[in-house]
């Protein structure tokens, strides 16, 4: 089940309709972030990766996998907190050469990404030593400090499904292509609750 494991909070595909990335709705929004930036890395490269992939994967995936994914991570890193931007907003937040826990927490709801993100970006970029990063990352004054600076940031998508779904399963059904029950079923709701998503009695 997607989440259940340390690699499993999101995954992407190239199909017959496109590409797309499948996220997490239980993740926090930061979570959500960085997963959808680290799955456009490998939409971006699978063309390239492919052919290697295919000669070396095997029931595990290539022996080069880990390399591929902190490539990934590095890419979603840079991409949100893009150097210049988060160095200047850092810089600003410095008080007596120091950043707090709580600017360290500004930061990252600022750049919508985790405190640990922001660690790692900001010793990647010489803001903060090594051991700095290692502290925010696992001392619990810093969780604590970032679960209460985050708690009113915390949202989960009322619908798992994107207004584009959406559209496509109403188009259908007003079409006659689908019947109510069907439509409901797609929506994963009863029939009741499917006027919230804009069907209509009339179209049957």
């Amino acid at each position: 089940t997607l989440g259940d494991d340390a690699d499993g909070s999101a995954a992407c595909v190239i199909g017959e309709f496109g590409p797309a990335v499948l996220l997490s709705r239980d993740e926090p929004p930061w979570r959500r972030t960085f997963s959808l930036a680290h799955e456009l890395f490998h939409l971006v490269t699978w063309q390239a990766v492919r052919p290697r992939w295919d000669r070396d994967a095997g029931p595990d995936g290539p022996w080069w996998y880990g390399k591929l994914e902190a490539q990934a991570n590095a890419f979603a890193s840079a991409l949100l907190l893009p150097a210049g931007e988060g160095l200047e907003s850092a810089r600003a937040k410095v008080r007596e050469g120091k950043l707090t826990g709580a600017d360290l927490a500004a930061l990252g709801l600022e750049f919508g990404v985790s405190l640990d993100a922001i660690a790692i970006r900001l010793a990647t970029l010489g803001v903060i030593s090594e051991d700095d990063k290692i502290r925010v990352r696992t001392e619990p004054v810093f969780q604590a400090i970032w679960r209460t600076a985050s708690q009113d940031y915390w949202t989960t998508p009322e619908t798992p499904f994107t207004e584009r779904y959406l559209t496509l399963v109403r188009a259908a059904y007003q079409r006659g292509e689908i019947s109510r029950g069907r439509a409901a079923e797609f929506l994963e709701v009863p029939l009741g609750e499917l006027p919230r998503f804009g069907f209509e009695e009339q179209y049957d």
